[in-house]
């Protein structure tokens, strides 16, 4: 597999693959508007790439502040070529890291994880709450938080 590291979009080219990889992973498959990949609080949130040697981006995700002493993760997607290398765990560790570091403090980690994602984030410390949202009147939704010691 190609070298890749973990860094902020930093380029206008990032941002167009960051957006690419969303819609396509997050979107497509669900007859989705191009353009839906896009969050109106986009400007405010962090975010984070797996940056290829070969200019692709493999993953991407971000956080925001959600309420207090709480973060939000949002958007997390692996390119499915790239799914089973870790990619995943190491973007959810630094997001993790940066987004409590820039908003500290932080005591607890949210994210609505799909279904088929869950047990991805419970091998990541992640609980599941509650059922949340169906997305798109077919995705189901899982409510799913962390406490930071």
């Amino acid at each position: 597999m190609a070298n890749w590291n973990i860094i902020p979009p930093q380029s206008a080219e990032h941002w167009e693959k960051l957006y690419e990889l969303r819609y396509r992973v997050l979107r497509k498959d669900w007859n989705q508007a191009p353009g839906s990949e896009i969050a109106p609080d986009d400007d405010e949130a962090i975010h984070a790439i797996v940056f290829s040697n070969k200019r692709q981006v493999l993953a991407c995700c971000r956080a925001h502040r959600s309420g207090d002493a709480q973060i939000q993760l949002r958007y997390m997607a692996v390119d499915p070529a790239f799914r089973g290398y870790g990619l995943g765990k190491a973007l959810l560790k630094y997001i993790e890291k940066v987004g409590a570091d820039r908003y500290e403090p932080v005591h607890q980690i949210i994210l609505h994880a799909r279904e088929n994602a869950v047990p991805f984030y419970e091998r990541n410390g992640y609980d599941v709450i509650s059922p949340s949202h169906v997305l798109f009147g077919t995705i189901q939704h899982f409510l799913m938080m962390k406490t930071l010691v």
